[in-house]
């Protein structure tokens, strides 16, 4: 099971929910680190319908800014500067509310914002503790590299067991924006496993109903369908190859070759710091039983074509692809390589660096 990353916040999404109570005034006050932000605008979004409306704005003045209105209920929010370096994760509710531009979560003044900051700080010192451990075993010159490697899968599976534990206290002790904000968290960690399942089944219907949580239902749902085992699901992109025809990727997958789909875009580091591997595997096994196809996501056309000449990819490629494959398959995050059997099954999913190697010499020697 995949971690979420604690250290790098994610962006933190919102729910407006109107539970039938009388309007509440409030104040959402925000203070910069300082005053070289100021005249620059700083935003209220809400993630909740389409993940991401900015609903407010105003102006920084002497290193602060105030949003004031009526709210009904509660509801998860973030305030973002224009620079997007600054942002911050809060609960709007009534009352006046305080937060440091600095810390993501620094919200204080109204009980919600103080419950979600005990969790918050739990969390933190969760990861503190963690790196405690880290540290000591890192400087434990007795361990051998073996001990060392178990030493940390176990650190990381208490770490993990222990943040899971966490949040989901703070889902059952919250029927209000906290909870569906720690749903959300764990959500995201843990979608397209059976575990979402069993998260999903334990939310109230205000929870499914906050926008990200009822996307990352569906994204499930995308993931579950194409998972290791299951039948390659076909899609057409109009001019998919780089000549301008239409590109479909059954013209490739289940034509009796193992073939390894590359999900990438011109703009993705990470994407082309995979490509050397990609060559080599390439290079060693392309031929009658392997290939590879790059499917450019999520990028514009004459950025792909000049990234695939500058890279001399030796592969065909279907570009111009936008968000469809990667909503077909579940896919949040690229490079994304998935391996498919000469049947066109799912064999693989995920695979990064050395693990593309092992697994071609695995499959190719059968």
């Amino acid at each position: 099971m995949k971690r979420l990353a604690l250290l790098a916040a994610p962006a933190l999404l919102l729910l407006l929910h109107a539970c039938g109570s009388a309007s509440k005034h409030y104040t959402v006050t925000g203070i910069m680190p300082d005053s070289s932000t100021d005249g620059t605008p700083v935003y209220l979004v809400d993630y909740h319908i389409d993940n991401g409306t900015r609903v407010d704005s105003t102006v920084v003045e002497n290193g602060r800014f105030l949003f004031e209105g009526t709210v009904e209920g509660d509801s998860i929010r973030r305030i973002s500067a224009a620079s997007g370096r600054l942002y911050a994760n809060f609960i709007l509710e009534g009352g006046d509310i305080t937060l440091e531009m600095t810390d993501p979560y620094s919200a204080t003044g109204t009980p919600l914002n103080e419950e979600l900051g005990k969790w918050q700080q739990a969390l933190a010192a969760l990861d503190a503790r963690t790196g405690d451990s880290i540290a000591a075993m890192n400087g434990d010159s007795r361990l051998t590299p073996e001990e060392r490697n178990l030493r940390m899968e176990a650190l990381r599976d208490a770490y993990y067991t222990e943040w899971t534990s966490l949040t989901l206290r703070t889902m059952a002790d919250n029927d209000n924006a906290v909870g569906t904000f720690a749903a959300w968290r764990l959500a995201q960690d843990i979608y397209g496993s059976d575990q979402f399942d069993t998260l999903y089944g334990q939310m109230s219907e205000r929870t499914r109903s906050f926008g990200p949580i009822a996307s990352l239902a569906k994204m499930h749902d995308r993931v579950v369908s194409t998972r290791v085992g299951k039948p390659f699901t076909d899609f057409t992109v109009e001019k998919g190859n780089p000549d301008g025809t239409a590109a479909s990727l059954s013209d490739y997958v289940g034509r009796g070759k193992w073939v390894l789909v590359d999900f990438w875009a011109s703009w993705c580091g990470p994407c082309r710091a995979e490509m050397p591997n990609l060559r080599e595997a390439y290079a060693r096994y392309g031929g009658e039983q392997f290939d590879i196809l790059g499917v450019a996501v999520w990028d514009t056309r004459q950025a792909t074509l000049e990234a695939m000449e500058k890279e001399q990819l030796p592969w065909p490629s279907i570009i111009d692809a936008g968000a469809v494959p990667a909503d077909l398959y579940g896919i949040n995050g690229i490079p994304h390589l998935i391996l498919f059997a000469p049947d066109g099954t799912i064999a693989a999913r995920g695979l990064r660096g050395e693990q593309v190697q092992r697994k071609l010499e695995e499959v190719l020697a059968e």
